[in-house]
């Protein structure tokens, strides 16, 4: 059932003019699912500190599945350190740092999981910003795709280091 709003109409030459209000349930007929909706939290710093630049630094960041229907495909999560851009549903895949790839995820479940970054982090800009990225190769159909990337993590105080070249 549906909601509309009659805004015209015409019995001679049959037509309606109806505006969609939305979908109505007070009858009791059950509700259609939410489609998978993948979230993910901001990333957290697992690495104890002194953080060195260029050395591996892990991150731990929350994956949610806040659809009623179940993933049951694999799909990565990835941590951006410094991306140049970041759209509304996507940082680019070549600017990723590391990632782990989940197998599914069932409708209202959650995974904590751990990210390394191996390059990690370089002696500039002074305060960088990691940004956590659910479904990054955009592999499963959700009903929200602007929420797949979380609030960037700040940190600062990485001690620089004096790149070598190896001879």
């Amino acid at each position: 059932f549906a909601l509309f709003r009659l805004h015209g109409y015409s019995l001679s030459q049959d037509w309606l003019l109806l505006e969609f209000i939305g979908w109505d349930s007070s009858c009791g007929q059950p509700e259609a699912p939410v489609p998978a909706d993948l979230v993910v939290s901001t990333p957290q710093l697992v690495t104890t500190t002194p953080i060195t630049a260029y050395k591996p630094v892990d991150f731990r960041v929350t994956v949610s599945n806040v659809g009623d229907v179940a993933v049951n495909s694999q799909f990565f999560v990835d941590v951006f350190i410094d991306p140049t851009v970041v759209y509304s549903t996507s940082i680019p895949i070549a600017q990723s740092d590391g990632y782990v790839a989940l197998s599914s995820l069932a409708a209202g479940a959650s995974q904590v999981v751990t990210i390394t970054a191996a390059s990690g982090f370089t002696n500039q800009p002074p305060t960088h910003l990691v940004y956590a990225m659910a479904d990054s190769l955009a592999q499963i159909s959700e009903g929200v795709e602007t929420n797949n990337i979380a609030a960037p993590l700040a940190v600062s105080n990485v001690t620089p280091i004096s790149p070598t070249l190896a001879l």
